[in-house]
């Protein structure tokens, strides 16, 4: 993949304007078999054209050093005014003047829990965002991107536009149209306006504002990478919103549909929630850490699609795939109970992405408006090694009739034979469980603190979330059989994160210590203390350590009555504990050469210890996965 250029300072919502005809590529089918993608630099007169060297470090250093901060414009208030990093400061519920001596949570005060107690909620499972296929034929949608709007608390601002967002049914009806409007390009969208360019400019007081649509940077440097080539298949769209109530616009992009295996009639998980009772559908299930507590309100909690559950990603080896991410946070920056920013740069975190769609730090996007991230997901060794596709062992796991653009010996559309279609790559170098979060300049904790993070499955031949499948190539891992791919009846999601929360149960950060953030509580997809029903059977569960600061110890164990457990339980309680084994599958997204037992049959740290990793795993640091099998 190609250098990216150097980005320059610019002010809110400024980008410099092209006059180039954008490239639409309208569909694989007029994508001739050969690559047909140019890869040299940016001409010179391209605005995100290269920079040679500076031949003079000193004053090029210095001049630097004299540009205003690279993230100047995403605190752009009125009247031409610039804020400072303590702009998103201003409506914390305590500023340093009232923080605590406390060191978790982090100079703040312990986070009231309403009387809940452990275990008396279900396990909210990730919701699919579903995925479509990227049709060109698709008429324009009726509806636009819907502006801010002043609208009842706590999913709105009753009083000030720029502090509010959308409101939650606009934002859904706008969502649950098929297909994206306008059409993903391989160069970024400058021709379109931000549809909130009117309050930008009145929150400003500043006429015009030069918005695009996209807030991808302009010019071929910032361009698609061998956007032909690697031409997405699918693709999606989600918003990340204030906090609001989920309406259900997903439960059809499920894969199981609520209709097979535990997630159907019947099954261990077609009933989405306990509290209140929801069957067969996320609609109704609101942004309580536990029914005890309350809502979050719409500045303290930025989720994709606004809502809970969490997100899943699901993908599959071969198949490119377009993720339309939307801005419809409050245009204020202040508008974040004091931690926050509003601007966006989503990272995938260990894909191997293209520069322009992996989250560069500075490369974000403002209130208003969106930003396309093609993700190719290939192989490693796609250009190297089994590049004519032979391979079982690399392949597209699908379903009969599905078709697969493959650039073999004879590039074009494969068709599903026996369960997969061969790719090119290194099938040794095949990932599993990934997740994608926010990457703002200087605000990168803060956001995915307050809501940026969701989870990403990678299927594969070797791991195609089908544990009846026996093709010699297939893992067969816990999973489920009632769909090709893809199955979650026994393959659990789980993001582990403390967090903490102010008097009112309103999400707090700490934004003035920055040398990390504790909370006093942990959340597991975003609840307190809650239970997954399960079959007496192997699971496997893909564990993310969703925190910014914090470090896990992760140990197993099962509840013993009485005290013929090997750790004894809370006095009093006439409980114990007794350890659960389990083996490692996959780390940090890449499945292992080996199973790695943790059931004190290997001394695994060669310490002469066998029980210091029995039923325990190892320390896991921040945006670490673990794939276990219990």
């Amino acid at each position: 993949m190609k250098k990216m250029p150097d980005l320059k300072s610019h002010g809110f919502f400024s980008k410099p304007g092209i006059a180039a005809v954008m490239l639409i590529n309208v569909s694989l089918g007029t994508v001739n078999a050969a690559p047909l993608d140019d890869v040299s630099p940016p001409p010179p007169t391209d605005p995100s054209a290269y920079s040679n060297p500076p031949t003079d470090f000193k004053a090029a250093l210095d001049a630097v050093k004299a540009m205003p901060p690279a993230n100047q414009g995403s605190v752009a208030l009125p009247n031409g005014v610039f804020g400072t990093r303590t702009t998103p400061t201003t409506d914390n519920v305590l500023p340093p003047s009232l923080q605590t001596s406390f060191k978790i949570p982090t100079n703040g005060k312990p986070s009231p829990l309403f009387g809940a107690q452990p275990y008396t909620q279900q396990l909210l499972l990730f919701e699919e965002f579903g995925t479509e296929k990227l049709d060109p034929t698709l008429p324009p949608p009726p509806l636009t991107f819907p502006v801010p709007i002043v609208g009842p608390a706590p999913t709105q601002d009753p009083n000030n536009i720029a502090r509010s967002g959308p409101s939650a049914a606009a934002l859904e009806a706008f969502m649950r149209q098929p297909g994206l409007y306008p059409f993903p390009s391989q160069y970024s969208n400058v021709l379109d306006r931000n549809p909130w360019k009117a309050q930008i400019e009145a929150f400003l007081n500043r006429h015009p504002v030069g918005s695009p649509a996209e807030g991808r940077p302009p010019g071929k440097g910032w361009s698609h990478q061998r956007w032909n080539e690697f031409y997405p298949q699918v693709a999606f769209k989600t918003t990340q919103a204030g906090a609001k109530l989920n309406g259900g616009m997903r439960d059809r992009r499920q894969m199981h549909n609520y209709a097979v295996g535990e997630f159907g009639p019947g099954g261990l998980y077609n009933q989405t929630s306990d509290a209140p009772v929801i069957a067969g559908t996320t609609k109704g299930i609101d942004t309580r850490f536990h029914p005890n507590f309350p809502i979050q309100n719409h500045k303290a909690l930025w989720t994709f699609d606004g809502t809970f559950p969490p997100k899943l990603l699901m993908v599959r080896y071969g198949q490119p795939v377009l993720m339309r991410h939307y801005n419809a946070l409050p245009i204020d920056p202040s508008a974040n109970m004091g931690f926050g920013l509003h601007t966006l740069s989503t990272h995938e975190h260990n894909g191997h992405s293209p520069a322009e769609s992996d989250g560069f730090s500075n490369a974000f996007f403002f209130p208003g408006q969106y930003y396309d991230y093609r993700w190719p997901i290939q192989l490693a060794g796609y250009d190297t090694i089994n590049t004519s596709a032979q391979d079982p062992r690399a392949a597209f796991p699908c379903a009969p009739g599905e078709t697969l653009f493959v650039n073999d010996a004879t590039p074009g559309l494969k068709t599903c034979n026996n369960g997969s279609i061969k790719i090119r790559g290194d099938w040794r170098e095949t990932m599993s469980t990934h997740w994608f979060h926010d990457h703002m300049l200087d605000f990168t904790a803060q956001n995915v603190y307050k809501g940026n993070a969701v989870m990403m499955n990678y299927y594969s031949a070797l791991d195609r979330g089908n544990e009846a499948l026996e093709d010699g190539v297939n893992l067969r891992l816990p999973s489920g059989s009632a769909l090709p791919w893809g199955n979650r009846d026994y393959d659990v999601n789980l993001m582990l994160a403390d967090k903490a929360w102010d008097a009112n149960g309103q999400l707090w950060f700490n934004p003035f210590n920055t040398d990390g953030f504790l909370g006093d509580q942990l959340l597991v997809n975003w609840q307190y203390q809650p239970r997954l029903n399960v079959r007496a059977r192997s699971y496997r569960f893909r564990i993310l350590n969703g925190s910014v600061s914090r470090y896990f110890r992760i140990a197993l164990v099962r509840e013993v009555v009485g005290t013929g457990g090997e750790y004894p339980g809370p006095a009093g309680s006439g409980l114990s504990y007794t350890r659960v084994p389990f083996h490692l599958i996959a780390n940090d997204g890449n499945l292992m050469e080996h199973a790695v037992p943790f059931d004190g049959s290997m001394d695994l740290d060669a310490d002469g210890d066998l029980q210091n990793h029995n039923a325990i795993l190892p320390t896991m640091g921040i945006a670490e996965r673990y794939d276990i099998i219990v």
